[in-house]
């Protein structure tokens, strides 16, 4: 298995960003993380570029 295959590099949404702390520059609406795409079968469809980008949106993932 490719390492392309376990984990892909982009910026995400921020899991604990607040509005309460907007403008912060510790708190990014989004950071630089890398996802592991085996976390669930929609993210693993998603990377597969099996599914759409309307059913990514619908299920809360960023394109990929």
């Amino acid at each position: 298995m490719a390492a392309e295959d376990q984990g892909r590099k982009g910026h995400y949404r921020h899991p604990f960003y607040s509005k309460a702390h907007q403008g912060i520059e510790a708190s990014p609406v989004k950071i630089q993380a890398q996802m592991n795409i085996r976390e669930s079968a929609i993210v693993t469809l998603a990377a597969r570029k099996r599914i759409n980008d309307a059913a990514c949106r619908a299920n809360g993932i960023e394109k990929l």
